[in-house]
């Protein structure tokens, strides 16, 4: 029997080489709140996109003076993981294929559930990272817009790129009658001009490009020059009556800020100046000063843009707040071309075939000439009425349910994020007899990338389709925090043996049908408290001895802040740090401490400034052993200060583990030292027990009773903050 696999293609770039490839991809699937699409056309973005295959062409050093807040990131990684493996992931992530394209024209072909506005066969313009130069996209609901009757799809394919123009006359305030000096010429450049002037404003038009100044002119604009010199300051000045620029647009792109210059020059007294282009942002302090300018730097197509509740979840602004958002300013640039008040003659460029899109990049780059306006990629529709391409993936026989031999690992991954990439599957791939079945990740290229790279048979969006995957009996599951429990629970009923990343569960409903799920199936499954397979905790466990009664434990950990808007602490994706990260070191106490807990209390510790979400927490736990444990959780330490260290007092004994890079123990006035060759948290040795007890029948190293134990004990702690007091056993 033949196994067949729909694959599309995408465009891809490579972040190391600067090259472009168009790569085979499966199809993503269509998830609630999604609206899949055949792509028709796309624009290529003559800023972002070109500027960032140009960084990407430049050789390392180039990018790294470029990208100043990378080099410190990786600065910091050094510090902490040290040289090699550093290195490691920086070439790795120069090697990984990064999307182009965001602004895109097609026909839905599957509507998700929450998207009833929408309906197959449907003409629709699309945002976003998730609507890139691919045959088929699946792209949010408030990032679709239906267009509307009369209007082309190749034209709604600049609705986007529009709504960048759009965006920044609307932080602008232009209005009837004003004076508007527009610096830089291009596609955004001219859509601003005409969307000015169809708002009844007098344009000014600066370019170096003879052709784009005639074509401004063409668009309406009253006057042009190609100088950004104090003369076309001083025209401008004519031009409006000796006033001055009442706003000025500044749509061009480059590395000095002579647009900031000139606008300074040519503005008048508290005039406002919106940036958006990418320029330097070196301000000219004396005509702003003296004039009182005002600087805004437009972002992106509106309101919602960089949002995930507004662009992921699909929540709605309050109109009477925020009347045009991102969504909003798409569909009023689509109304602008069905009206006919907004015109896109001169503006649609050169239409290149979406298999030779590489080159319409090249003549983007003006490196063989003068480069268009605008480059359109045109796709076909393929063979099939969703436009994808039936591959042949491996022709074999029909294969029954397998079970396990000697040395036989099946396994299949869901999700394949940086810390599944980095710790997980490298200690997967280091297991003698394991075989990589299935990847899924969040995106189509991302999934394939996996594929490719780490030899995956099958990849894809679905991770339904890969637990119904008879060929595969081990699953990792190391998504985002909220689908955790979902796909843990789907993942025993199809009979796999389950490792799941922490958290468990978000929830105590959650994490019931968890618990009932695993009596009922006698299924295996086993919590990443990879802390507990770690060197140092075997060599303190070692020196301690079995009996741990009154052993009192102290756990401090230099997290580090995360920005407010990180997904972890979105209490309905990540759950925030105490779900999240916490439970690992409750687990570790529980470990350490060898008896059943007794009661547990928290307490939040951010300062009102650290703003929403637990940060920062003390939580202490009492044993029936008498062991006690004191964790405390910091966000606001040095980050000179290594992350984790963990104490244990016993009988005149201390030992001391810093950071699972080194640990020691002090007894009778002395000490003695043990350091490993790296920090070592024990995710390798966690890997290859769970994977053995899985060939062998052994007990899962981690007994599902205790996952289910710590997750329900870190539930208690967040429990604990919300009504300021102890949780006793019999209350978890």
């Amino acid at each position: 029997m033949e196994e067949v696999t729909n694959k599309i293609r995408q465009l891809t770039l490579n972040p190391g080489s600067g090259s472009l490839e168009l790569v085979e991809t499966p199809e993503g699937a269509c998830a609630a709140g999604m609206v899949r699409v055949l792509s028709a056309y796309s624009v290529v973005s003559t800023g972002t996109e070109v500027g960032k295959v140009s960084l990407a062409s430049e050789p390392l050093w180039n990018k790294a003076r470029e990208r100043p807040d990378q080099v410190a990131k990786v600065m910091d990684a050094v510090r902490t993981e040290g040289l090699l493996a550093t290195a490691q992931k920086v070439r790795e992530r120069l090697a990984t294929p990064q999307p182009l394209g965001y602004s895109l024209a097609g026909t839905v072909i599957e509507v998700g559930e929450g998207c009833d506005e929408f309906a197959v066969g449907m003409p629709v313009a699309c945002a976003g990272i998730t609507a890139c130069h691919a045959e088929i996209v699946s792209v949010p609901r408030n990032l679709t817009v239906p267009i509307p009757p009369g209007v082309p799809l190749q034209h709604s394919a600049f609705a986007t790129i529009g709504s960048v123009a759009l965006h920044g006359i609307r932080t602008a305030g232009v209005s009837l009658g004003d004076r508007v000096l527009v610096i830089g010429l291009g596609l955004i450049g001219q859509l601003a001009t005409r969307l000015c002037v169809a708002a009844g404003a007098h344009v000014f038009g600066v370019d170096p490009r003879r052709d784009r100044i005639e074509l401004a002119v063409q668009s309406g604009a009253e006057a042009v020059d190609v100088s950004l010199d104090r003369a076309t300051a001083q025209q401008v000045h004519e031009w409006s009556g000796g006033r001055g620029a009442d706003v000025v647009l500044i749509t061009a792109g480059g590395a000095d800020n002579q647009p900031l210059v000139l606008a300074g020059a040519a503005a008048r007294d508290r005039a406002k100046v919106v940036v958006v282009g990418a320029i330097d942002l070196e301000i000219p302090r004396e005509p702003f000063y003296e004039k009182e300018l005002s600087l805004v730097v437009s972002r992106s197509y509106g309101p919602g843009r960089y949002d995930p509740s507004f662009e992921a979840k699909g929540m709605a602004y309050p109109v009477g707040f925020v009347p045009w958002t991102e969504r909003r300013n798409m569909e009023e640039f689509l109304n602008l071309l069905a009206s006919g008040r907004l015109s896109l003659e001169g503006l649609t460029g050169v239409t290149v075939p979406f298999e030779r899109a590489p080159e319409g990049y090249g003549l983007l780059s003006g490196k063989n000439g003068p480069s268009p306006l605008s480059v359109i990629l045109e796709y076909g529709n393929g063979g099939g009425p969703s436009g994808s391409r039936a591959i042949v993936a491996s022709a074999s026989p029909t294969i029954p349910s397998l079970t396990f031999g000697p040395r036989d690992a099946q396994i299949s991954f869901l999700g394949m994020g940086s810390f599944a990439s980095s710790y997980l599957l490298p200690a997967v791939r280091a297991f003698r007899g394991a075989t990589l079945e299935h990847v899924v990740t969040s995106t189509p290229l991302k999934a394939e990338t996996a594929r490719r790279r780490a030899g995956f048979r099958l990849a894809g969006t679905s991770a339904e389709t890969a637990l119904e995957d008879p060929r595969s009996e081990i699953v990792f599951i190391a998504t985002r925090h909220d689908s955790h429990a979902r796909y843990a629970e789907a993942a025993l009923r199809a009979g796999k043996a389950v490792l799941v990343e922490k958290p468990l569960a978000l929830t105590s409903a959650d994490l019931d049908r968890i618990a009932t799920t695993i009596r009922a199936t006698q299924g295996r499954l086993m919590v990443g408290f990879n802390r507990r397979f770690a060197p140092a905790t075997a060599w303190a466990l070692d020196i301690l001895g079995p009996s741990r009664d009154h052993l009192r434990i102290l756990s401090r950990i230099n997290a580090g802040s995360l920005p407010h808007d990180h997904w972890l602490l979105d209490p309905e994706i990540g759950g925030g740090r105490l779900l999240g990260e916490g439970c690992h070191f409750i687990d570790l106490s529980c470990f350490l401490a060898g008896a059943p807990p007794t009661s547990i209390e928290a307490r939040n510790v951010d300062s009102p400034k650290d703003g929403p979400g637990h940060q920062s927490f003390h939580i202490e736990v009492s044993f029936r052993n008498g062991a006690t444990a004191g964790i405390d959780y910091v966000s606001n330490g040095d980050s000179s200060l290594a992350k984790e260290r963990i104490e244990l007092h016993r009988s005149g004994t201390s030992i001391v583990i810093d950071d699972f890079r080194s640990a020691s123990i002090h007894r009778e006035g002395k000490h003695r030292s043990k350091r490993w060759p790296m920090r070592d948290k024990g995710h390798r040795a966690e890997v290859n027990a769970f994977l053995g007890a899985v060939i062998t029948g052994a007990k899962t190293p981690i007994p599902e009773e205790e996952s289910i134990l710590s997750t329900a004990l870190t539930l208690a702690a967040a429990r604990s903050i919300r009504e300021a007091r102890a949780i006793t056993a019999d209350e978890w």
